[in-house]
């Protein structure tokens, strides 16, 4: 898929309605009476359309009119130049003449050409008063070319006399000494009978490519000045109306949504047009090039980025890298200060780094191009929330908090810190995970037969972890739990919670492991439920099938206003039939207890897991395979279990315990299992103090003198 930017070749090819225009200046130069040559100017920035206009003004004049088109930017010196020129100029002439005076015409003009590349250039064009009848065929010849020329010219008889209509396009491409160049020969030509000049180029651009030059020689003392005496009719191309421009755009768009077979999301249709008219139409995207010069960077790298990021912030930064590439560059670089980590934007709230975070984002802002500061900055502000805060209030700017950070990574925002890199790789990295592959799965789970669900679901976790790709996973599921069919969630939630082997508890702090992961996704899923759903049914599946039990009363326990940030609605959550339900599951394997393990007032894991287990110690076997359950699901369990026999307020989960109860620990277990599997643990991060407290208590059990 291309939108080329190839000049169109037909007025049924007409996008910016310029027909009209057309008509009128054919009508002007078919109808200039006079014998008299005429230089004609057609005005128009880079990318405004002149090429256009002008094949619309070939068609209509072809037929009374004959045609030059010549394009200086094909050659390669100024002496090919400056010979291809008079001899195409002739070469064109010659052909309403007959025969001979054809063949004696095109001679002639080649012995000009070869006079006037002999003289140096610098020594020949220094002037605008240079004409034909200064230069003779030889140094011994009396008569001038010009006298011969029009003599031959003469020759033309009335009925194929006709004008001839010589156009010079992109004269605003060459350097500056060939666009004097080309000036200079056309002033040449400008006393010969019948011929129109057509020099179509940027006015602007070309004055001041010239401005050197005419100081330099004296002849003018601007180049606007020197144009002027060159130009006898100035023409402006009419003003683009921004309206055509933006059917193109609505026409790229659905083009590139046609053949990728999809439709655009609500966010894009929501966010993009404002954020479009407001910043980018008439400021960025001035005229059709620049329509098609977006609209072909959409087509190329939407197949790269599809599913992986969000598209209208993805537009914002193609916009960026297409027309403003030192911005591009400087934002590239500058990840950490606009798309902070999670961290980081909850030290943005304190006043002492507030003013560490407005001074990188003014050292940032002063990075960018004077040039393209406003149109840079304002698309800035549009695709970093906080940048725009700051932008808004430099003294004072309102920080998003850290909740934000959530909704932006949901949304594969480039202001998440966990997808900002994303958008200049165009896709995730190659160590990561690609969000198309987490919609994949998500799409086979929910096509997923019930009696299947759990085996894809087993199977699926085993190869993540394989791949170092679980975490990542579950939080990307986390975000995208409205994805999953409410038909599914349930039976989901279970297939969770009853993984054996599939989590490991390896953390870089609290509530960081895939088990805490995979307990925040069934909280998601139940989170789904609480508009119309059942939310209680999803945590007791998860509860009663959970491999472990500390991972079942992990998720009792944090189904509370005070430990969930992900449950909402908790007047729709029955939480004590999940207690009963549990209580039953855990009392149902072993014999002499059946009593509720959860009190009202208790909300510690510990003390509830010791709780349960404290009137079974008659039954020593039974908990140590309890104990053996908590070391296979990951050795931090054991530890919690440990810190269930520290002394101090039990409903504290940071107290600062008193002592150990090393005596009821030997009592109740096996101590040389307890004291092997606690030399297997290592350094364990994202302890509780007591956690740590209980696990230091066990060391000193562990030297000799104790034992």
């Amino acid at each position: 898929m291309k939108f080329t930017d190839k000049p169109i070749g037909k007025r049924e090819e007409d996008r910016l309605h310029r027909q009209t225009f057309v008509n009128q200046l054919s009508r002007a130069i078919l109808g200039w009476a006079s014998e008299d040559p005429l230089v004609i100017g057609l005005y128009g920035s880079w990318g405004d359309g002149k090429t256009s206009v002008i094949n619309m003004l070939l068609e209509e004049t072809r037929a009374t009119c004959t045609v030059l088109v010549f394009d200086p930017w094909h050659f390669n010196n100024q002496e090919e130049l400056l010979r291809k020129f008079l001899e195409e100029i002739f070469l064109a002439a010659s052909k309403q003449l007959p025969f001979l005076s054809a063949v004696s015409l095109r001679r002639k003009a080649r012995n000009l050409a070869t006079r006037l590349s002999s003289i140096p250039l610098s020594a020949s064009y220094s002037g605008v008063s240079l004409k034909l009848s200064d230069i003779k065929p030889s140094p011994s010849t009396p008569t001038s070319l010009r006298s011969e020329i029009q003599q031959l010219l003469r020759a033309r008889s009335r009925k194929r006399r006709r004008k001839i209509l010589v156009v010079v396009d992109n004269l605003d491409r060459l350097p500056p000494n060939e666009i004097a160049l080309i000036l200079k020969l056309v002033t040449l030509c400008t006393d010969l009978s019948d011929f129109i000049f057509l020099l179509s180029f940027d006015f602007a651009y070309v004055a001041q490519s010239l401005q050197s030059t005419m100081y330099a020689s004296g002849e003018a003392t601007s180049g606007a000045e020197y144009l002027r005496k060159i130009i006898q009719a100035d023409m402006q191309l009419p003003a683009i109306d921004p309206d055509d421009i933006d059917a193109f755009v609505n026409e790229a768009f659905s083009t590139i949504q046609e053949a990728h077979g999809f439709e655009w999301p609500p966010d894009f249709t929501e966010r993009f047009p404002p954020f479009y008219q407001k910043h980018i139409r008439g400021r960025v995207v001035r005229n059709l090039r620049d329509a098609k010069k977006l609209a072909n960077a959409a087509a190329f790298t939407f197949p790269m980025i599809r599913g992986e990021l969000n598209y209208t912030d993805w537009l914002g930064t193609e916009i960026l890298r297409v027309f403003f590439p030192e911005a591009y560059e400087i934002t590239s670089r500058s990840l950490d200060t606009l798309a902070p980590p999670y961290h980081d934007i909850s030290a943005m709230m304190h006043p002492p780094e507030r003013e560490r975070w407005k001074s990188r984002y003014q050292a940032l802002s002063d990075q960018i191009p004077s040039a393209s500061k406003p149109a840079a900055l304002a698309i800035l502000a549009f695709l970093f929330p906080s940048f725009e805060a700051w932008q808004g209030n430099p003294a004072n700017p309102s920080i998003m908090g850290p909740d934000i950070h959530t909704e932006w990574s949901k949304q594969q925002r480039i202001a998440s810190h966990d997808y900002a890199h994303r958008y200049f790789l165009f896709g995730p990295p190659a160590a990561k995970l690609s969000d198309v592959a987490v919609s994949l799965l998500i799409n086979r789970f929910n096509a997923s037969p019930a009696a299947q669900l759990e085996d894809l679901v087993h199977h699926s976790l085993r190869d993540l972890r394989a791949n170092h790709h679980l975490r990542e996973f579950l939080d990307r599921l986390i975000l995208r739990a409205d994805l999953i069919d409410p038909a599914i969630r349930s039976n989901l939630a279970g297939a969770l919670a009853s993984a054996p082997q599939a989590y490991g508890t390896e953390t870089s702090f609290v509530m960081d492991s895939e088990e805490d992961r995979a307990q925040a996704l069934i909280f998601a899923l139940a989170s789904q439920e609480e508009a119309t759903g059942n939310p209680t049914e999803v945590l007791r599946t998860a509860v009663l099938r959970a491999y472990a039990p500390s991972f079942a009363v992990d998720i009792v326990l944090f189904s509370t206003p005070a430990r969930n940030k992900i449950l909402r609605d908790f007047s729709r959550i029955d939480l004590d039939s999940v207690k009963s339900a549990l209580s039953e599951a855990l009392n149902s394997q072993f014999e002499g207890s059946a009593k509720n393990i959860f009190d009202e007032s208790v909300q510690s894991p510990h003390y509830i897991l010791y709780q349960w287990a404290g009137p079974l110690l008659n039954q020593r076997q039974q908990v140590q395979q309890y104990l053996e359950s908590l070391f296979r699901a990951g050795p931090a369990n054991l530890v919690r279990f440990l810190a269930g026999f520290t002394k101090g307020d039990p409903l504290a989960e940071t107290s600062e315990p008193k002592s150990f109860d090393a005596e009821k620990l030997r009592e109740a277990f096996d101590f040389d299992w307890v004291a092997m599997h606690v030399r297997k643990l290592g350094t364990l991060q994202g302890l509780s103090p007591r956690e740590q407290f209980a696990l230091a208590k066990f060391a000193e059990l562990l030297t000799p003198d104790a034992a």
